[in-house]
């Protein structure tokens, strides 16, 4: 049975750290929809009255487990994508 995997990337307009998490989760084969929250103020302070400090947001889900992070993290995109491809 295929995982079911569902991978949001919240970022912002000339963010380095944005760019970076996206390339990495590309070379990784992560596959992901980006909300760019540069000018959708709601978003964004949703994302903050949840505890977000900073940019990117990584929100995801797969097969009922749902975890979060933010900033760049090289390390939980590589976990990211072993859970995906089912190796964890």
């Amino acid at each position: 049975m295929p995982n079911y995997s569902e991978v949001t990337v919240y970022s912002r307009k000339n963010c380095p750290q944005c760019n970076a998490t996206k390339i990495y989760m590309r070379k990784h084969g992560v596959a992901f929809t980006e909300v760019d929250i540069t000018y959708k103020p709601i978003v964004s302070a949703a994302l903050i009255e949840q505890g977000f400090k900073e940019v990117p947001i990584v929100e995801w889900f797969i097969n009922g487990t749902a975890g979060s992070w933010s900033g760049f993290e090289s390390e939980s995109i590589e976990n990211l994508a072993h859970l995906i491809k089912g190796d964890q």
